[in-house]
């Protein structure tokens, strides 16, 4: 289901994603095999770690409605950074 208006942008379309901040995969690939060993991990599960800040809150808000019922929502908002934002791989970069 998307609420969007028609005609409008959203709040991801607006922000900056910047330079690209990840090595390209090739470059990786053709660099491990310089080494004996290699090892990979999940950078999903690293957003769910950064806050958002309860003033920039209400601009990462969301509907929540059960599967069946639309008329009965609530409106929410986020309190961890979420995969998927455009801002999400510069949040990992930055200290507090």
């Amino acid at each position: 289901m998307h609420l969007r208006k028609v005609g409008t942008i959203s709040l991801n379309e607006c922000l900056y994603a910047g330079p690209p901040l990840n090595p390209r995969i090739i470059d990786v690939i053709l660099r491990s095999r310089d080494y004996e060993h290699a090892f990979c991990s999940d950078i999903q599960g690293a957003f769910l770690t950064i806050g958002i800040a309860e003033e920039d809150r209400d601009y990462l808000r969301f509907f929540w409605f059960p599967y069946e019922d639309v008329k009965s929502y609530k409106i929410m908002r986020m309190n961890r950074v979420p995969f998927g934002v455009t801002l999400s791989p510069f949040c990992t970069c930055c200290d507090d």
